[in-house]
Formats: structure tokens, sequence, C-alpha cells
């Protein structure tokens, strides 16, 4: 699915991720304030604010591919995801 139909799916609940992930992403609304965030959750275990990634052109152009899909049960004991083939992502510019 793209991202207009992830969003959708994070806005009720459910867990996404890209094809290829082993984390997913996750909204949920915070308790200090009520304001909504989305975690991202990685395949080590980490947990990450999105609006704090470090590198917002690789956050941002994974939100541009259409391989996103509803993760019904996750698995901590996955092994690390391959990202030499993510043919979606925009690699940063070499020259």
């Amino acid at each position: 699915m793209n991202f207009a139909g992830a969003l959708f799916a994070l806005q009720r609940g459910h867990k996404v991720k890209r094809h290829h992930w082993t984390g997913y992403w996750k909204a949920r609304q915070r308790l200090s304030d009520d304001k909504w965030i989305i975690e991202i959750h990685t395949y080590d275990g980490e947990t990450s604010d999105l609006t704090k990634t470090s590198n917002i052109m690789y956050t941002l152009s994974n939100c541009a591919c259409d391989d996103w899909e509803i993760v019904e049960d996750w698995n901590k004991n996955t092994t690390q995801p391959d990202y030499m083939n993510d043919n979606c992502v925009v690699e940063e510019d070499k020259q």
C-alpha cells in the first residue's frame, strides 16, 4: 500500500512497516500532553520519535514508497534487514 494507506492504518491503531523492514512504526497519544506521535520501533528493540530522526531525507523518502504493509504480529527475533536491496528510497547524491 502507499503511505496514505499506511497513515490511515496508523490512525486506526495498526503498526505499519515497509516490506523489507523487521521493525515497524506505531502511532500513539502521549500521556503528558495528548499529542499524537509516531514511534519508530527498530529490529533491535530501540524506540524513537519520528520527528527526532537523524536522517530526515531518508525517513521522508520512505514515505514516498508504495510497499507499506500492516504488521499483524511483530517478532523481535528477526534478523537485521538488508537495506542494500531497497530500490525505492532515494540515495544521497555522491558528487
